[in-house]
């Protein structure tokens, strides 16, 4: 069944509010949950990879849907923990913030 974006953008906030991820922001500490502990290790993870690795299918009577509710849930709060989506590369370090780090070195090299 094709969802409008309107339709994935409500269920996405409705999934945000019952994560109590709403108004949460950088500024705060995560929400502590009843039945886990958030925390910046908990999101610090490459969300694509982990459904590609998963087979990409649903499991354990998890729609499909929800489980890309949950990426683009996932992928919002690395926006606000991290300034960034997390992309791992296949050594496993962040290929986002290992770029930038590169594009330093060699720009002091270069200024030396």
């Amino acid at each position: 069944m094709q969802q409008s974006v309107k339709k994935i953008l409500a269920d996405l906030i409705d999934h945000l509010e019952e994560e109590g991820l709403y108004d949460w922001s950088d500024a705060k500490p995560l929400p502590q949950l009843p039945y886990s502990k958030l925390t910046t290790d908990y999101y610090d993870y490459d969300r694509g990879r982990f459904i590609g690795e998963l087979g990409g299918s649903s499991r354990n009577g998890i729609s499909v849907y929800d489980e890309d509710l949950q990426t683009l849930l996932t992928q919002i709060v690395q926006m606000v923990l991290f300034k960034n989506i997390v992309h791992h590369t296949k050594d496993g370090r962040n290929a986002r913030t290992d770029i930038l780090v590169k594009e330093s070195r060699e720009r002091i090299q270069n200024a030396i």
